[in-house]
């Protein structure tokens, strides 16, 4: 009965965790409300949060490479292919050095954490197989297509000036990428907070 109880109380704290996230990412995109008024900025609050977020979940496979060594190599190539989202979220940055620079060091975080994963040797490929389906990866998979496929495929230009016609406008196409691109990176860092928890208790003088 006991463990009953607590397994309820984590899933309420799980599910108020999750509610407070979503509107995390309401409340930033009202924020920027205004400055999408004017046309879109690369320096908005919803882009802010964005690299926030994408930056802590890379920090937070960093954490879990060092704690959980029997899975380090697997978290090395993840924690590369967050900072290469990084990179290319930088890339209005990256374009005052030249336009696409951003490619070159994406390339190399990509090219370093491969090189690093393969000398971990045994890290990689089982560990993968079991965090794939483990309930943590669920939110890192659902945020990585929420990024990559929906967001590009719901904010298309396209889409909204067949939905809008006349009243079309880049800023409220804007707003609905942008905000749908946040909630995806939301759930990949809740999904990293919960692989790094799990990691902290492998960790050497950890909780099993």
């Amino acid at each position: 009965m006991v463990q009953h109880k607590n397994t309820i109380t984590k899933m309420i704290l799980n599910l108020i965790l999750q509610a407070a996230f979503i509107v995390l990412v309401v409340s930033i995109v009202m924020l920027d409300s205004e400055l999408f008024r004017q046309g879109r900025s690369e320096y908005s609050f919803t882009e802010l949060a964005q690299e926030i977020f994408i930056l802590t979940s890379a920090v937070l496979f960093g954490l879990s490479a060092k704690y959980d060594i029997q899975a380090r190599g697997f978290f090395v190539l993840v924690m590369g292919l967050f900072f290469a989202m990084l990179i290319r979220e930088l890339d209005a940055f990256f374009d005052n050095i030249k336009h696409g620079f951003w490619i070159y060091p994406a390339l190399i975080v990509s090219l370093s954490s491969v090189y690093f994963a393969k000398k971990c040797e045994g890290t990689v490929k089982k560990p993968m197989l079991d965090h794939m389906d483990s309930k943590n990866f669920v939110y890192i998979n659902l945020g990585l297509l929420i990024i990559i496929v929906f967001s590009r495929m719901f904010g298309t230009s396209h889409l909204w000036r067949e939905v809008m016609g006349s009243d079309y406008s880049i800023v409220y196409k804007s707003v609905i990428q942008e905000g749908i691109e946040l909630l995806g990176y939301i759930f990949v860092l809740y999904g990293s907070m919960l692989v790094w928890i799990e990691a902290i208790k492998k960790r050497p003088g950890g909780r099993a």
